[in-house]
């Protein structure tokens, strides 16, 4: 058999075919090599510029509505001031009534002085100020919480078929505050059908957390099962987190945040 097949006469081929997978071999890790260092860095660059740019963009957008927010909502209560509190994290949060009277002997005419801990977590700050704190403290894991559901919910839309996913979607935009369906309105006008738009987002605001998928007419599974609508979602998403990581910065120190988008 062997001897067939060297005798054919195709052995001049078959031997530079040899040759040549050999030769492949051999230059494919020199040449891969080259050329990840030509083209790698400046897609690496251009990667992180894309994502500064989004990150940049997200900060902006989470600013500017914030400052609107600020200007429309005067009746807005200020929170005790804590930026010198140690805010590392203890065992427990609630504060010991021992400490809060160690400071608490007063001299017979002397003006009386807000009670405060002398020491600890909570040391200098007064009761009041400890429950102000706690009560922060609470909404940022209720915020956090309400965002994780949501954004598994949207997540799970892409592993889903199409009637679960768009009911999938409508949960997520009912569980939206009326200022985010207003900025996502606003956005999804400028690449959808105004009229699917208008008609999905009236029926959001008359009908609220009453409209079930049972209810979605043509136009509202076209809107809610948009590759645009998963993007405005998305990036709804990324500016509420932005508000979730100032909060979570103000609390317990910049060091203590990890950005979940670092990685995008």
């Amino acid at each position: 058999m062997l001897r067939k097949i060297f005798n054919m006469k195709d052995f001049r081929r078959i031997k530079l075919y040899a040759i040549g997978a050999v030769i492949s071999i051999a230059l494919f890790i020199p040449i891969k090599t080259l050329v990840n260092r030509v083209v790698d860095p400046p897609f690496e660059k251009w990667l992180e510029s894309r994502h500064e740019a989004k990150k940049q963009d997200i900060q902006e957008e989470y600013v500017q509505r914030r400052v609107e927010k600020e200007k429309n909502d005067n009746n807005s209560v200020m929170t005790p001031h804590v930026s010198s509190i140690d805010r590392t994290d203890k065992s427990t949060d609630k504060p010991s009534t021992e400490l809060m009277y160690a400071n608490g002997n007063i001299s017979k005419g002397s003006e009386p002085r807000p009670l405060t801990f002398p020491g600890g977590q909570y040391k200098g700050m007064t009761l009041e100020e400890v429950q102000a704190l706690q009560k922060r403290k609470s909404d940022l894991r209720q915020r956090k919480d309400a965002y994780w559901e949501k954004s598994d919910a949207v997540w799970s839309v892409r592993n889903q078929n199409m009637d679960n996913a768009e009911t999938l979607m409508l949960s997520v935009f009912k569980s939206m505050s009326s200022e985010q369906l207003k900025h996502m309105k606003e956005e999804a006008l400028q690449g959808l059908p105004p009229e699917d738009v208008n008609f999905f987002f009236d029926d959001i605001k008359n009908k609220g957390i009453k409209m079930t998928g049972e209810q979605l007419n043509a136009e509202a599974k076209r809107l809610l099962s948009s590759d645009k609508t998963f993007d405005i979602v998305l990036r709804e998403l990324e500016i509420e987190w932005e508000g979730i990581k100032q909060q979570h910065i103000d609390i317990y120190g910049e060091e203590s945040y990890i950005d979940i988008y670092e990685s995008d």
